[in-house]
Parts: structure tokens; sequence; C-alpha cells
């Protein structure tokens, strides 16, 4: 083989997607980045146009107001858990979702308030249907979500791998944070795509840690769960964060006196979210219990 014809083969393998690198998905979704967040555009009842937060740790819910707003009739009631318990909520199974490039029939979508995210309407958030059956890539470059099934995958060059500790809702994985004072500390934290914050460290860790002694009070912080309900912190940075290789400093966050943890035995110390991950392409394979990684192309 000349080496010219091996410099021009290296050049055109360079230009091929990523997602050929990576197999051939079975779906590829267009979504589209609001603040921190991805979004999708969908369509319900045929031609009701509705926004979509897509969150992998979440069930499918859908906004209730749009609910009314179409007049959409529940085929039965069940229980959604929150932050403050069990509730009774309205349900919808077989519901069809017409995503750009895939339409999709959820088995059940539960119906509840949502809250609007930065006075934007969410009238559906979910993410867990695909995160449990697919291997999902979050490819920023062609604002596409590649779904890949198991057997079909292949890590794309540049992608390092971290093992996750746990995969409940989100998957867990172990943390440094160094703060204020100049200590550092092994946290176990959830990776929360659906979460606009850089980190938000649970009562455990704010009480083990003493929190309010080492870290610069910066206001007040408030969060909303999947219920649509807020939990307030206190606002503060940390001056670095790094899981595996992926490595923020000053990152804005909070801590809270309140817990949020799943109380089902896996113990987490808090999430962090898309103000340090978004900063990287995301790949998440719950089969494998593996989340790979690479810095995202900045503009």
């Amino acid at each position: 083989m000349s080496t010219a014809f091996r410099t021009l083969q290296i050049l055109v393998l360079a230009c091929l997607p990523l997602y050929v690198m990576a197999g051939t998905p079975a779906h590829s979704v267009k979504f589209k980045l609001f603040g921190n967040k991805i979004f999708f555009t969908a369509y319900i009842l045929d031609s009701q146009k509705i926004e979509v937060l897509f969150d992998p740790g979440a069930y499918a819910y859908l906004h209730a107001g749009t609910a009314q707003k179409y007049h959409i009739e529940y085929t039965e009631t069940g229980k959604m858990a929150s932050m403050n318990g069990a509730k009774e909520t309205n349900m919808f199974t077989k519901f069809p979702v017409l995503f750009d490039g895939l339409i999709d029939t959820f088995e059940t979508i539960r119906s509840q308030a949502t809250a609007p995210y930065l006075e934007k309407r969410v009238d559906m958030v979910f993410g867990k249907e695909w995160a449990d059956k697919y291997v999902v890539y979050i490819d920023y470059q062609s604002s596409q979500i590649h779904l890949y099934e198991t057997g079909n995958f292949n890590v794309p060059d540049g992608f390092l791998p971290i093992k996750t500790v746990s995969w409940h809702r989100y998957p867990v994985v172990r943390s440094w944070f160094v703060m204020e004072n100049g200590d550092s500390a092994e946290l176990r934290v959830e990776l929360n795509v659906g979460s606009e914050v850089g980190f938000q460290l649970d009562k455990f860790a704010t009480n083990e840690y003493k929190m309010d002694k080492i870290q610069t009070d910066k206001g007040f912080m408030r969060v909303y769960g999947s219920d649509g309900k807020g939990l307030e912190g206190i606002l503060t940075y940390m001056p670095a964060i790094q899981i595996g290789q992926m490595r923020q400093t000053r990152v804005r966050g909070g801590y809270f006196k309140e817990g949020y943890s799943s109380g089902d035995g896996e113990f987490v110390h808090g999430i962090v979210g898309m103000e340090f991950l978004k900063w990287y392409e995301l790949v998440l394979d719950r089969w494998s219990g593996t989340v790979y990684y690479r810095p995202k192309a900045q503009e």
C-alpha cells in the first residue's frame, strides 16, 4: 500500500461521522440545547407540538396542564414517588410521541405538575425508558441522541470509561471535591443530565464535612424535583471537582440540609449536573455499568 493511498485512507476515516465509528444506531433523534438542558420538539395526538425535556433518570410524565389543555383522557390511577413521599397520580398507557427521528410509544406516562425551566414551558419529561433499554450517546456535534442496541455499540475514539458504583436512577460514580479550606473528599454522586446545576450535596455530606463552616455562603439555591416542588439550599462554589479525568474548577452548586437521596439502600452524597457535564460528550451504557466521556469540541 502506497504512502499516499494510506494518507488518503486516514483522511477519509477521520471525516466519517462518529456514530458510524461507534456502530450503527437503532435510532438517531434530533435535540436542541436550551440553557444547559437537552430538549426535543415532539408531537402528540397527531399534530399537537410539545416541548420535551430529556432526563435519563426520570420515567416519562406529562405536565398536568398539558394533559388538561389537550383533553387527554386518563386510563388509570397509580402512585408516583416524590421528594415528599408517594402520591396519587393519573396515568396514560400506550401513549405515542413523535420525535424528529423516532415514533416511540410509552407503556406508561404519568401526569403531574412540572416546573418551567428558564421560563420555558416543559410539557413532558422522560429519559429512563431509553437509558434502561439502549446505550445512549449524546452527540453534541450533530445535535442528536444516538440509541444503540447493546450488542451493536463500539466505543468511539477518544472516549474514556468510568465504571459506576451503582445505577438505580442515574449512574453513581466516585468523585473528588476540593473545598475552600483545601480539604478534599471522595464523594459518591449521581451524574444527572437533567439537572442544570454544577452540583448538589445532600444533608449527609453537608453535615459530615461541616459545609456551613468551610464553604462561603453565596445566597440561596432552589432546585426542583420531578414533582415540581422546590428544595432550598445554600449557593456556593467548589474550587475543583474531578470525576475520572474530567475536572472543572470553581464549580457553582449548593449544599442542602434536607435530604433527597433515594431510600432504597443506595447511598449517594449528591449529584453532579450540567454546569459540570456540559463540557463533555457522554455515552450512558447501563448494561455494562459504564459511562464514557470525552471533552466536547468548543466553538
